[in-house]
């Protein structure tokens, strides 16, 4: 199993929407692949409840069979549509891909 985490840093408004807004929508859309995208096994966005500054605002966790899966879900429509709204609102992204096993 791999793990596939994503973090963002957004923007205070965008896209007609304030910093909140946009977690929100955020966090709809993105908990909704996994009816959509086969290969995504789960998903779940979290926010960040902590205000150093630095710091992430909020970070998705997906999970899939192989690093194949994380492309053919990259190249997904639905997965497409959330990024491209969420490059316009973000001012960081950070992501990173590892291996799991049964005990994690």
């Amino acid at each position: 199993m791999i793990r596939h985490i994503v973090m963002w840093k957004l923007k205070e408004y965008a896209q007609d929407r304030t910093k909140e807004e946009n977690l929100h929508y955020i966090k709809e859309k993105m908990e909704a692949l996994p009816d959509q995208i086969d290969c995504l096994l789960s998903m779940k966005v979290y926010f960040n409840i902590n205000d150093k500054p630095g710091m992430y605002d909020a970070v998705a966790v997906s999970t899939f069979k192989s690093l194949r899966d994380i492309t053919t879900y990259r190249l997904h429509p639905a997965h497409k549509y959330i990024t491209e709204y969420i490059a316009l609102v973000r001012d960081g992204r950070a992501s990173v891909d590892y291996a799991v096993d049964d005990t994690d």
